[in-house]
This record gives C-alpha cells, sequence and structure tokens, in this order.
C-alpha cells in the first residue's frame, strides 16, 4: 500500500531503524501518543490534589480530552498490522503470531509480574489470602491487563493481532465495511456481546479485558481503513485538521458541560467519533507540519525514529517512574506544589525523559534488553 510503514507498531527498540524503510508519519504519532499518556497519568496526580467549583472544569476536560491516547496507539496498529492486507499462509501467520508474542507478551509479563508485587505497597490492593487465591489473583488480572492501570492495553492488542486473518478477509474488499461493522457491533450490540461472552467463558477476569476489546476494535478498524485509503485522503486530511480537532474539541466540551449529549446506544457513538474526529485531526497536523520537522532531526542519528521504536518500553515502564517521583515528592514535602501548572509541566518533562532514556538503557543491556 502507499506510504506503508514497512514495520510493525510494535518493533523491538533494539532494531536499528531503517528510515528508508520506515513512514516517518507513524513514527510521530508513536512519540506524540506516549507523550499524551505520559501526560495523562501525570495530571492524574494534579486532579486528584485540587479542588474546584469552576464550571466549566477547563483542566479536567483538556484531561478528558487527552484519552484519544490508547485509542491513537490502536489506530497505528491497526494501519500498520491490518492495513498491510495480504493473503496469508499458515506458516506466514504463525511466524508473524511467534514474532509478535515474542516482541510483546514477554516484555508484558515481566512488567506485570513487577507491577503486581507492587500493588500492596502502592495501596492498589493487597495481596489474597493464601498462595492459590494469589495466583488465581495474579493469573486473572495478567489475563485483563489490570494489573496496573495502563497494562490492559496489552491483552487487548494480542486479541486484534489474533484476528488479523479475519480483519483481512473483509479489508481485501471493503475497509469501510470493516469499519461500519465494527462501529454498529460496538454501539448497538456492544453490552450484549460482553454478557454473552461472559456466559460463554465462564472466567470472571474475562469481562475487563472483552470490554475492552469491544470498546477499541473500531479504532483499529478506522487505522486499518486510513492505511488502505491513506494515498486517497491525506489531502483531505491535511488541510481540514483543525475543523477535526475543533469538532472534537467541542463534542466533548458538549459532553462535559451538559449542554447535549445523545441518549443511549448513540452516546456511544458520540463518543467513537469524538476520538476519531481527534486521531485524524492529530495525523493531518502531523502530516501538515511534522515533515520537515522529521527532516532536521534525521541528520541527528534519527533521534524520532529510536525514540518511536522505543515507545512500547517507555509504555510500560512510565508509571513506575511516575510513581517513585511521587514518592519522592512526598518524601520531601513538597506536594502542595502539585497546585503549580509549572510544577506539573517540569514533572511531566523529567518523568517523559526520564522513562525514555530508562527503556534506552535496558535495551542496550544483555539479558534484559528483550524486557522492552
Amino acid at each position: 500500500m502507499p506510504g506503508q510503514d514497512k514495520v510493525h507498531v510494535m518493533e523491538m527498540p533494539h532494531a536499528s531503524p531503517d528510515v528508508r524503510t520506515r513512514d516517518p508519519l507513524y513514527d510521530q504519532l508513536r512519540v506524540f501518543a506516549l507523550s499524551t499518556v505520559v501526560l495523562i497519568h501525570v495530571l492524574a496526580a494534579y486532579l486528584g490534589n485540587r479542588s474546584t467549583a469552576d464550571s466549566p472544569d477547563i483542566p479536567l476536560i483538556f484531561d478528558h480530552w487527552l484519552h484519544y491516547a490508547v485509542p491513537l496507539f490502536i489506530f497505528i496498529s491497526g494501519a500498520l498490522v491490518w492495513g498491510r492486507v495480504r493473503d496469508w499462509s499458515r506458516d506466514g501467520y504463525v511466524s508473524f503470531a511467534r514474532k509478535r508474542l515474542m516482541a510483546i507478551a514477554v516484555p508484558y509479563v515481566a512488567w506485570a509480574t513487577l507491577y503486581y508485587l507492587l500493588r500492596p505497597m502502592a495501596n492498589v490492593a493487597p495481596f489474597p489470602r493464601g498462595v492459590s487465591a494469589i495466583l488465581t489473583d495474579y493469573v486473572g488480572l495478567l489475563v485483563n491487563g489490570h494489573v496496573w492501570y495502563h497494562l490492559y492495553f496489552v491483552p487487548m492488542i494480542i486479541v486484534f493481532y489474533a484476528f488479523t486473518p479475519m480483519a483481512h478477509a473483509v479489508l481485501r474488499r471493503s475497509p469501510e465495511a470493516l469499519l461500519v461493522a465494527l462501529i454498529i457491533l460496538r454501539v448497538w450490540f456492544g453490552p450484549q456481546i460482553v454478557a454473552f461472552l461472559e456466559v460463554v467463558t465462564h472466567f470472571d477476569a474475562f469481562s475487563p479485558l472483552l470490554v475492552d476489546v469491544v470498546v477499541h476494535m473500531p479504532y483499529m478498524a478506522l487505522g486499518a481503513w486510513y492505511a488502505i485509503r491513506r494515498s486517497r485522503v491525506d489531502q483531505a486530511i491535511g488541510w481540514a485538521w483543525p475543523a477535526a480537532i475543533l469538532l472534537g474539541v467541542a463534542m466533548l466540551i458538549s459532553r462535559e458541560t451538559g449542554f447535549w449529549y445523545p441518549p443511549r446506544p448513540y452516546d456511544r457513538l458520540w463518543q467513537f467519533v469524538l476520538i476519531s474526529s481527534s486521531i485524524l485531526g492529530l495525523v493531518g497536523l502531523a502530516l501538515s507540519v511534522g515533515r520537515h520537522g522529521v527532516q532536521r532531526l534525521m541528520p541527528r542519528k534519527h533521534v524520532l525514529q529510536t525514540v518511536a521504536c522505543l515507545s512500547y518500553g517507555a509504555y510500560l515502564l512510565h508509571p513506575l517512574v511516575i510513581y517513585w517521583m511521587r514518592v519522592a515528592v512526598g518524601a520531601i514535602g513538597i506536594g502542595a506544589w502539585w497546585n503549580s501548572a509549572l510544577f506539573v509541566g517540569a514533572f511531566f518533562g523529567v518523568a517523559l525523559a526520564t522513562s525514555i532514556g530508562l527503556t534506552a538503557l535496558i535495551s542496550r543491556a544483555p539479558g534484559i534488553r528483550r524486557l522492552v
């Protein structure tokens, strides 16, 4: 397909980025999505340490708008995995699945185990009583990704990868058909699908995973649609991006202020359009102004591509950095500084840089480099 990235979204960070075969658009989006995720988790501390009677609550609305971040990661995966439509042989798909599992699941299990051990110390949840109960609790959280607040992304994306051959069967004929079908399933039949699958699986841990999959799968299809139709839509997205972002923001403000918000099930369609408009707006912004910046970065050891390749590891690691930074802030008695926007901005910058830096160090360390 025109403009396709030649590597998958979860490329191992120690692989040298090849600018001749990489599309810089997806690298820009990866870095932006990672930065937004870190900002969301830093803002959680700021929002949790204040009280306000303001209406509208601008910081809270801004935080809610930033939650396009995980759908943007999924959009990228949809473009680079589902959007690379091809005829699978059995051996070809098995090879693809094995490589993806090694690149995604191995780091996930390692970091999820670490976060699980941290849960009592961080006052997330105590360990259940008894070894059997602890193992059951651990396995359940590992399956649904809710060991820590950010890990749900990984089991969900593994499920999407498992659906790749089925998605391609539709995408070869019509990417629009898959996108519309998944939107309809999400909006009008999502709760019923989850309830049915809960009865079929008989495993409570699947319930949160099923909800995440049903809610986010249309963004995977949106990414595939964009990748397949990119040569036809890039020009329009490139000039319409301000309107797309403004539409998303306006829809969010309307919902948050109670000005107007549709009833169920149309509220789910509203949410999808809100986030999708923001994502496509950001894609258009990257198309319009990002490429010149990428060209300036390329002579400097391909900084953008390197950070993009580290994005998965930094995504897994950054909550640990934020947690210990917050512990340090409390220990030295400057917790009141959370009321300062300047402090929040500085905290965000340090947390993002530290997360990327530690990920880079781990990616170069023999024996543990595959953890990121």
